[in-house]
């Protein structure tokens, strides 16, 4: 891969790439366009420019800095295919849709290759958020706005029918007025 890249190059036009260049040698961050110097700029994201800035600073905009954000890219698209099962048990309480996921997503990756974007790191990150949760996250049961409404007509002694809810509501209404502007 290394005897790909003869210089360090990801070719023209990646914003976020030349805002890292511009902060790794200024430390402004801006002039993301390669056609002109622009000066600051709020055009990208802050985070994966710094990150690729430091990794300019440390080692230099030469080929190692492609195989290093390359090769890090390709631990991200792994993460997500690992990920992929655990989420899936997470959402559905069992791990299947979550392997076949993780399959079509190496044969046919939804986020290609690009070390130049942080698409990666941002869906390794959500996922990776998830995941602290214990219980799985499920939808509500068919009744249970039904006995949601229930127990909280119980509490204030109101009837449990919708149909006499509403009629004891529009009765009690004008009382309740009465009442806030005494």
């Amino acid at each position: 891969m290394a005897r790909l890249y003869t210089t360090a190059h990801f070719g023209p036009g990646y914003e976020i790439l030349n805002v890292a260049r511009t902060l790794a040698e200024t430390g402004t961050f801006g002039n993301p366009y390669t056609a002109l110097p622009t000066g600051p700029t709020a055009h990208v994201a802050p985070i994966y420019p710094m990150f690729l800035a430091l990794l300019i600073k440390l080692f230099g905009y030469a080929t190692i800095f492609v195989v290093l954000t390359s090769g890090l890219v390709l631990v991200m698209h792994g993460l997500h295919a690992m990920l992929m099962p655990r989420v899936s048990a997470l959402f559905f309480g069992h791990t299947g849709p979550g392997y076949w996921a993780a399959i079509l997503s190496i044969l046919l990756p939804l986020f290609p290759f690009l070390p130049q974007f942080e698409l990666m790191y941002d869906a390794v990150g959500l996922m990776d958020a998830l995941l602290p949760r214990r219980r799985p996250i499920r939808p509500p049961a068919v009744g249970a706005p039904r006995a949601r409404h229930g127990r909280v007509c119980r509490r204030a002694g109101a009837p449990q029918s919708r149909k006499s809810h509403r009629r004891w509501a529009l009765d009690r209404l004008p009382r309740l007025a009465r009442a806030r502007i005494n």
